[in-house]
């Protein structure tokens, strides 16, 4: 973000060198061309820091598939006649909304849906 500040300093420096040194339309004409350049680039930097914060569209992504609920899977007979049910995802035992390995969704209608049927 400093670059861009400097960047957009050094335009409105340049503008105005041209304002001051006025030779006819021209220079009017490169000043005003300069000062909306360096206002362009104010915006834009603004919308580029918003965007730094959401994140990459990797990112988005992986969050995403995080938040869709996926429905665990059911490993029977692991002893005692009990069910050991994982997350599809990572595999660990799972017994919450969210898996605490991995953060996947956990989809329970599903388990439940299914052992009724």
């Amino acid at each position: 973000m400093n670059e861009v500040n400097e960047q957009v300093r050094e335009l409105i420096n340049e503008a105005n060198c041209y304002k001051q040194w006025q030779i006819g339309n021209r220079s009017l004409e490169t000043s005003k061309i300069l000062f909306k350049a360096a206002d362009t680039i104010k915006s834009l930097s603004k919308i580029l820091e918003q965007y730094k914060k959401i994140g990459t569209v990797e990112e988005f992504k992986a969050l995403k598939d995080k938040a869709t609920p996926r429905k665990p899977a059911q490993i029977d007979n692991c002893g005692n006649k009990c069910t050991a049910i994982r997350c599809q995802t990572c595999f660990e035992i799972v017994g919450g909304d969210y898996c605490g390995e991995c953060g996947q969704r956990q989809d329970w209608e599903a388990v439940y849906n299914e052992r009724k049927g």
